[in-house]
């Protein structure tokens, strides 16, 4: 059984898919089906991850409002070390 969507695309996602068609010798919609299925196949970003959220403690209660600034810090330190290599 299939089902029939229509789509308004912006003109920056249009684009690269319409590209990618004519390169391919597909239609568009071709393209924007088989894009789509692997899409839903993958899953949400972060489905993955998230199903382990809260299984372990990192010994800092403030990582969820404050996880830019430890991923900052963290990058920070790894390219100080970086410089002293």
């Amino acid at each position: 059984m299939s089902h029939q969507v229509t789509l308004e695309l912006p003109e920056e996602v249009y684009r690269p898919l319409a590209e990618q068609a004519r390169a391919t010798g597909q239609t568009d919609e071709t393209v924007a089906q088989t894009r789509l299925a692997e899409a839903v196949a993958r899953g949400e970003p972060g489905s993955k991850q998230r199903k382990w959220a809260g299984t372990s403690d990192s010994g800092s209660p403030d990582i969820a409002p404050r996880h830019h600034e430890y991923l900052g810090q963290a990058l920070y330190d790894e390219l100080q070390g970086r410089q002293d290599d």
